[in-house]
């Protein structure tokens, strides 16, 4: 056969794709196919939105939904996603001439530790978890740990990906997770009226506008910081805002009120389960056991997105440390392999309170340098001391709150994050004040 149709025909097998170009902005559609995955898997549903309880008046609920989309995006992603988008660098860039070298470091280290926590709890809480149910039995700690460290090889493999190859797989897993939401809608349609009728006959509950709010926000509120890193590849700030918008707000409402509509009528569906209701019962509730396992395996991949997503933000987090693609490669594949292999006996989910607050505050400081507009430095210091008292008022804050509160602080988790942020963006914006008249006073020092 003549070579020029050997190349004609031949299957080529990339297990790594070219990487694109950094310094080619891009527009809004790619980021945000990409940030959808943090709502349209499994986790997202069960966990924050199964808790966005379908419960209060409509004009509380609508409130509800418009608090927690709002505050994720005006404050978790706009802030640092436009002092990005200005600086023309990374967020971890940003971060850095914000709060100094030695904090910068610190940051990324976090975001990073962050990440690999995320796929960890993919692959060994979520993963282990149906694959058990699917197989019927408990796995050995040994069988645990290879299934989660080749689950987390595949999702390096395919996680570091150039942008428009990790859009098409995020295609992929939103189309899939699309058509579940579907699929679960159709099984308990005949009780998506009565569930419509609950929202309006049930009484007004302003109390638990916070308690409803305080369970997305914690989960998004990290996620969107991290995604804010996209600003930098944005052709303008109109671009910015419409990554936001159809990447983090819009998808995210979407989903809080069609899994809370449908696991209310799947509540109506199957009443004689004592109040169960979730959209794992809407899904496969009422299935043969010999049907199960195919939906949960097609739920499962779901959560592929928002883990694919968690390895690019963990490499752009540690790009400096290592400047060889494949060495960088090893080193979080071996990072993410080890948190597995220690979560796959018994996975503890981490403190997402303390992640919040600790986004809440970050954003705060880098959105006041955005707002005074506070030049990237030729040289950043080692410390910037303005930033990090910034950052200690914030946590002591919302720690304060959280001690005050005591047993009653579930209610107030919301409100904890929200003064993590308003105490860092206060005494940041104080704090860039007093430098600058010291400068005008002092213009040697």
């Amino acid at each position: 056969m003549p070579n020029w149709c050997l190349r004609t025909y031949m299957v080529r097998i990339h297990w790594t794709d070219v990487a694109d170009d950094a310094a080619m902005p891009v527009g809004w559609r790619l980021p945000s196919l990409i940030l959808a995955t943090l709502f349209l898997n499994i986790f997202f549903w069960y966990v924050p939105a199964n808790h966005f309880s379908f419960t209060g008046s409509p004009a509380i609920y609508c409130f509800s939904l418009g608090i927690v989309t709002g505050l994720v995006l005006l404050l978790f992603f706009l802030g640092p996603a436009l002092s990005a988008h200005a600086a023309q660098c990374s967020l971890f860039q940003v971060a850095e001439a914000s709060f100094g070298q030695i904090p910068g470091l610190a940051f990324r280290l976090c975001c990073a530790a962050l990440c690999v926590l995320w796929i960890a709890g993919m692959c060994a809480s979520l993963a282990l978890a149906f694959l058990r149910f699917i197989f019927n039995r408990d796995f050995p700690v040994t069988e645990a740990v290879l299934l989660s460290g080749l689950l987390v090889a595949f999702l390096f493999v395919t996680g570091l990906q150039g942008l428009r190859t990790s859009a098409k797989l995020a295609f992929f897993t939103n189309k899939l997770g699309m058509a579940l939401l579907i699929a679960a809608a159709i099984r308990v349609r005949a009780f998506l009226g009565d569930a419509w009728i609950d929202l309006h006959g049930s009484g007004a509950m302003p109390d638990s506008v916070w308690l409803r709010v305080a369970e997305p926000l914690m989960i998004v509120a990290p996620m969107a910081l991290l995604a804010s890193d996209f600003g930098s590849r944005s052709r303008t700030r109109k671009d910015v805002a419409l990554i936001g918008v159809f990447g983090l707000a819009l998808p995210m409402a979407f989903i809080l009120f069609a899994v809370s509509l449908i696991q209310r009528a799947a509540y109506h569906w199957r009443m004689d389960l004592g109040g169960l209701a979730n959209i794992l019962l809407a899904l496969w509730g009422g299935d043969s056991r010999w049907y199960q396992p195919q939906w949960m395996l097609l739920a499962l991949i779901t959560s592929f997105g928002v883990a694919r997503f968690s390895v690019r933000m963990c490499n752009a987090a540690l790009s400096p440390i290592t400047e060889n693609r494949k060495a960088r490669l090893c080193m979080l594949a071996a990072a993410a392999i080890a948190a597995t292999a220690i979560s796959a006996g018994r996975f503890q989910v981490f403190d997402m309170e303390a992640a919040a607050r600790f986004a809440a505050s970050a954003a705060a400081i880098i959105t006041a340098d955005r707002v005074v507009k506070r030049s990237r430095p030729q040289h950043v210091r080692m410390v910037d001391w303005g930033s990090l008292i910034s950052f200690l008022a914030g946590w002591a804050g919302g720690q304060w709150l959280a001690s005050w509160a005591g047993s009653s602080y579930e209610p107030q988790l919301a409100a904890s994050i929200l003064t993590s942020y308003a105490t860092s963006f206060t005494v940041a914006l104080a704090g860039r004040a007093i430098q600058r008249s010291a400068k005008s006073l002092y213009p040697t020092v």
